[in-house]
């Protein structure tokens, strides 16, 4: 898994819709024998109009990659336009080998 390519998917998937994103991405270490080594942490925080971020998630939920969200939060930002919303989550994606800069 090459977490660079899947940065840029989501950073293209944000652009082809017209929302801001900020995004975050760390790597986490499994310390017990599992079959993973580790997993990578997506921390988003994206805004625009609701239309556009519904798009940018359903775009989201068809990239080739299994990313595990367990919470999301929507709340309304009119300061940013009518229908605007800003949404927060945090997204875990497991792999089997360390990245290569983990030494």
């Amino acid at each position: 898994m090459d977490p660079k390519k899947l940065i840029e998917l989501i950073e293209f998937i944000a652009e082809q819709n017209g929302v801001e994103q900020e995004l975050s991405v760390s790597y986490l270490p499994h310390e017990d024998q599992t079959q993973f080594a580790g997993h990578y942490l997506f921390s988003f925080s994206t805004k625009g109009p609701l239309e556009r971020i519904q798009s940018y998630l359903a775009q989201l939920e068809s990239i080739p990659y299994y990313l595990s969200i367990k919470g999301l939060t929507i709340e309304k930002n009119s300061k940013l336009g009518e229908n605007h919303v800003v949404i927060t989550f945090s997204a875990t994606l497991n792999t089997t080998s360390e990245p290569s800069y983990v030494n």
